[in-house]
């Protein structure tokens, strides 16, 4: 049998070992928390294709035991391949490794087990190791104590089930005691229990008990004529709420909602207040009713009922009685009706007696209204038939007074009203007059009195009959009406055949030439005046006594300027004996054009009536004949001639000029002039008086000069003869040892200088040199000169390049000249000045207000390089006076601000103290300055 063992034993470990030859994994059995003591590691990136679970995802890990095939990595990690088996030692739960996660699974109980001893796989028989039959281990969980929500009385209790273990073979579990998990308990205790059974058939069991505990408030009290609806499984559950409600006719009182909950510090669960009452609802004292009076016996709430009681002289006009309601308001509550009208305690008023208004205009009546009394002692109403204030007329009027209570019940009492109209007495007719009343006499009526034609009234004509039935002025008369004597009418009469006695009439007869305008007739009128008169006419023109004026004939004035002309305007006489104003159209004293002008003369009287008569106004134009002050000469060659801008009219002027190679010989204008000696006047032509002779043309006798070499000759011929100068084109000019003028007197035949020299080129400048001075005001010449010298030459330099320097560094101001003299007396001469200086120390005198006795003149000159870059020579003579200038504007703003005054020494400048500038140049050797101002341009030329 020994034997036997040990050849099986060798058949399967040669079949072992040629199946782990084939394969590249090894089938170990280990525990997961102890070493494999497998040496070397593997890299991963061998096994990339396998699929594998980590031991470090498996939960409780350390407490497994696996079948795996294992691969340990060169980072201490390990892997085991698909398929592999782990179980749990304690539990004896068992994880598979299925696609690369842990899934649980049922292990089979196995009859043998694999060892691993010294590298060497052994197989171990089912036989070689029997079974003890022990039982197996169960544990159930803890008991589970758990709180019921909130208003329910049971509660859904889970737990996991008991895992059994066993030495040998896996157990089953089964409950076989109580609810399974996720099932509903109620409140109390239950035992659940669990059987475990191995394969053997022997058994284990464990219990546990579940407990659900439920909260309550104390019990509830039912609610008298009331009701309650609770939520909850229970009305006095933990969590539950309970809302009340009262019967119909009756109020809550206190909070409709109760609530069941826990306060801290409790163990048990309270209601969050107290229990609501049910409580009757008042309607409130019903008050009292009209007519009567309410008894409520039983009080003012719901179902209870009042009494009413009418009092005397009411009666009940429905039930007589009323009932609270439910909804707090009492039934209809009918009053007592009464039934008993007012009374007049002192019966109707007195009959009124009143007077109508004016023109028996109705008047608004009144009277003292009665008093009444009710037996309600309500307030009675008053009224009347016709109302109070009502208008009414004359006559006898019945007015009936009601009295009213608030029931409706009427007592009625009469008076009677009487309206009567006041009168005045009847007004009496004048003599030759009418009256006119607008309503009789009677009070308001107004009677107008008049008077017949030819008549007048005496008083007022209007009568109103007052209130007091009177007339409110005295009877008026009427007298006849006389107008005095007609008006005057100028150049007319009036005749008046019947008088003046209002109507009479009077007729307007007018003078000869005039004619009536207007009424021809007037008329005597009530008030003893005349009607509008109308008046005489003028319709006779005025008339020219001696005609229109003569014809006036003028000679023109000098030059065809304006001819002002004068005469005496004609006399007219009117038959108005007006003064006759004459009007012409153009008056005397005018400007006349040359040529005849017909003025008209107009005379216009007062009433409009116009003549008019005509004259000629003729200006003669005079003129001389065209100039001819010399012949033609022998070769047929006429020398002069004129230029005559105004023709050769009175007063024009003609400017003479000679031909070429003749030379004029006295004025060369003359004048057209009025020879007044003789009658009538001729024209003549006239050249400054008969002392000068007469212009001629002589014949030239000055040889011809040459132009220079680069340059031009410009001549004219003058008094005293013929004078050229010469200029020169751009980079040339005048040589140094010249003007550049000729002259070649009349009567000579030779120039002075004889021959004109050509251009030169010329040079430009090194240097721009402004010279100036100042001068300053001094009691003596006790200074230091070179004091003066040193100070000054920091003050203009200041100044310099501010002014004419700022773009210039190498400006400087240099070359200081100081002089100290007496001062001329105010007013005078002296020797050492000139003219131009006397007026500038006059001028800086008397505007700084000095009377000092020495004068110290300062002369210096600012250097500066001459530039020419990017400018033209004009260009440049342009800018270097502009710097002259400002450089010059610069000194007086300083002098003025006292900035060149030299204090320390006691000297004052001011504005009027700093003389002209001069532009001058440094030439080259061999050459002189040439400031050619009127060419603008500066030059250096050879001397």
């Amino acid at each position: 049998m020994y034997f036997l063992h040990i050849v099986t034993a060798a058949l399967l470990l040669c079949t072992v070992l040629v199946g782990l030859a084939s394969s590249e994994t090894r089938l170990l059995e280990f525990d997961v928390d102890k070493p494999n003591n497998r040496k070397g590691c593997r890299s991963k990136d061998a096994d990339t294709m396998t699929k594998r679970c980590p031991l470090d995802n498996l939960t409780g890990g350390k407490n497994y035991k696996c079948w795996v095939t294992s691969h340990e990595y060169c980072d201490g990690s390990k892997y085991v391949n698909e398929g592999s088996v782990c179980r749990h030692r304690i539990t004896a739960a068992v994880k598979k490794c299925v696609n690369s996660q842990w899934t649980p699974e049922t292990l089979a109980t196995r009859k043998s087990r694999h060892r691993t001893r010294r590298g060497f796989w052994f197989w171990s028989w089912p036989w070689d190791k029997e079974d003890r039959n022990e039982p197996p281990s169960i544990t159930c969980p803890a008991d589970i104590r758990e709180q019921a929500p909130l208003g329910q009385i049971t509660s859904t209790v889970n737990w996991s089930p008991p895992v059994a273990t066993d030495n040998e073979h896996r157990p089953t579990v089964a409950r076989i005691q109580g609810p399974a998990p996720g099932s509903e308990f109620r409140e109390g205790s239950t035992l659940i229990g669990y059987r475990a059974r191995d394969g053997h058939g022997a058994t284990a069991e464990c219990h546990f008990t579940v407990t659900v505990v439920v909260k309550h408030c104390r019990e509830l009290r039912s609610i008298a004529h009331g009701s309650r609806r609770c939520s909850g499984a229970q009305p006095n559950v933990y969590g539950s709420s309970c809302l009340h409600s009262c019967d119909n006719g009756y109020r809550i009182q206190g909070s409709s909602t109760v609530i069941c909950h826990q306060i801290a510090r409790q163990s048990q669960p309270v209601w969050s207040t107290s229990f609501p009452t049910c409580q009757p609802v008042s309607c409130g004292n019903p008050g009292s009713v009209s007519g009567g009076r309410v008894l409520c016996p039983m009080g003012f709430t719901f179902g209870h009922n009042c009494n009413i009681l009418c009092n005397a002289g009411f009666r009940h006009t429905g039930v007589k009685f009323m009932t609270c309601t439910s909804t707090g308001l009492w039934t209809r509550k009918d009053p007592c009706e009464d039934i008993l009208p007012p009374k007049f305690t002192n019966g109707c008023p007195a009959d009124q007696n009143m007077f109508s208004g004016p023109l028996r205009a109705p008047v608004a009546v009144t009277w003292t209204d009665p008093v009444t009394i009710d037996n309600s002692r309500e307030i009675v109403t008053l009224s009347s038939d016709p109302v109070k204030g009502s208008r009414l007329g004359p006559g006898v009027h019945s007015v009936t007074l009601i009295a009213t209570d608030t029931a409706g019940n009427e007592a009625t009492c009469m008076l009677n009203i009487i309206i009567r109209v006041r009168e005045c007495q009847a007004v009496t007719t004048p003599s030759n007059g009418q009256v006119s009343c607008t309503a009789g006499h009677v009070e308001g009526s107004v009677c107008n009195v008049s008077c017949n034609h030819g008549h007048r009234l005496l008083g007022q004509g209007t009568l109103t009959c007052l209130e007091n039935e009177s007339w409110n002025n005295e009877y008026p008369t009427c007298q006849a009406v006389f107008c005095s004597t007609p008006p005057d009418v100028d150049h007319g009469q009036f005749s008046c055949p019947n008088g003046h006695q209002s109507p009479a009439e009077c007729t307007l007869t007018c003078d000869a030439g005039f004619r009536v305008e207007g009424l021809e007739t007037i008329q005597c009128q009530e008030n003893a005046s005349w009607t509008a008169p109308g008046y005489c006419k003028d319709v006779e023109s005025p008339v020219f006594d001696n005609g229109c004026p003569a014809v006036i004939q003028v000679q023109a004035a000098r030059l065809g300027l304006p001819t002002f002309v004068n005469w005496t305007p004609p006399t007219v006489t009117d038959n108005s004996d007006d003064v006759i104003q004459v009007k012409s159209d153009v008056t005397s004293g005018s400007a006349f054009l040359p040529g005849t002008t017909v003025v008209t003369f107009e005379a216009t009287d007062s009433s409009g009536n116009r003549n008019v008569c005509r004259t000629n106004v003729t200006v003669a134009v005079l003129q001389c004949g065209e100039p001819d002050m010399q012949p033609t000469t022998d070769t047929g060659i006429h020398p002069m001639q004129d230029t005559c801008p105004d023709g050769y009219v009175y007063g024009a002027s003609c400017t003479l000029n000679c031909t070429q190679g003749y030379r004029l010989q006295g004025r060369d204008i003359i004048t057209c002039e009025r020879d007044v000696s003789m009658h009538p006047p001729s024209m003549t032509w006239k050249w400054s008086g008969t002392h000068f002779v007469q212009p001629q043309c002589k014949e030239d006798r000055c040889p011809a000069l040459t132009p220079p070499k680069n340059g031009a000759l410009s001549c004219y011929f003058g008094d005293n003869g013929w004078e050229c100068y010469m200029s020169c084109e751009a980079s040339w000019d005048v040589p140094g040892h010249t003007e550049g003028r000729f002259v070649c007197f009349n009567g000579q035949e030779f120039w002075v200088p004889d021959a004109v020299p050509d251009c030169t080129e010329r040079t430009l400048p090194g240097k721009i040199r402004i010279l100036s001075d100042v001068l300053y005001f001094t009691e003596s010449c006790n200074i230091s000169m070179e004091q003066l010298r040193h100070n000054f030459i920091a003050r203009i330099n200041q100044s310099v390049y501010s002014g004419a320097c700022a773009s210039t560094p190498s400006c400087i101001a240099e070359n200081i000249e100081v002089t100290c003299n007496p001062g001329p007396p105010r007013n005078r001469r002296h020797a050492t000045f000139d003219d131009k200086l006397m007026t500038r120390l006059h001028r800086a005198r008397r505007h700084a207000q000095l009377m000092t006795s020495h004068v110290v003149l300062v002369k210096f000159h600012v250097t500066m390089p001459y530039d020419e870059d990017n400018q033209t020579p004009e260009d440049a003579f342009k800018h270097y006076y502009m710097k002259a200038a400002n450089f010059t504007g610069d000194l007086k703003l300083r002098a003025r601000s006292g900035q060149l005054d030299v204090n320390d020494l006691d000297l004052v400048a001011d504005e009027f103290s700093i003389g002209d500038v001069l532009l001058m140049s440094d030439c080259p050797p061999g050459t002189v300055f040439r400031d050619r101002q009127p060419l603008a341009r500066f030059s250096c030329v050879p001397f």
